[in-house]
């Protein structure tokens, strides 16, 4: 039985700085590898965002220099945050949120898994 998340903001924010301190160590044959699953992962933190406010979802565009991805989640993951604020739905997308972030980081045998099912 796992416990409530007493603080679901913070929760998603040592989620990301979780990815974004392993994103620091990528070589490019890393980001080669694994650059789609991080790129799935910022559009559903976008798709979060999006439909909690009036406007569309829109697509995240896929940049060429791998590396950018990091930066692009930070960004994503900052919007999300703000946006969410004081909001009533705020704990649900938090949890959604930090969930698919999670995922992202290495299991116990080392792997990645899948960030969004």
């Amino acid at each position: 039985m796992s416990e409530p998340i007493n603080d679901p903001a913070g929760e998603f924010r040592d989620a990301v700085g979780s990815c974004l301190g392993m994103f620091a160590g990528w070589t490019e044959a890393r980001w080669r590898g694994d650059g789609d699953r991080v790129h799935q992962l910022i559009q559903h933190l976008a798709d979060l965002t999006a439909d909690a406010t009036p406007g569309p979802r829109r697509r995240v565009p896929r940049l060429d220099n791998f590396f950018a991805l990091a930066d692009q989640f930070a960004v994503i993951a900052r919007d999300l945050d703000v946006t969410m604020g004081d909001r009533d739905d705020a704990v649900a997308v938090y949890v959604a949120a930090t969930a698919a972030t999670r995922q992202l980081l290495p299991s116990e045998s080392g792997s990645l898994r899948n960030p969004v099912a």
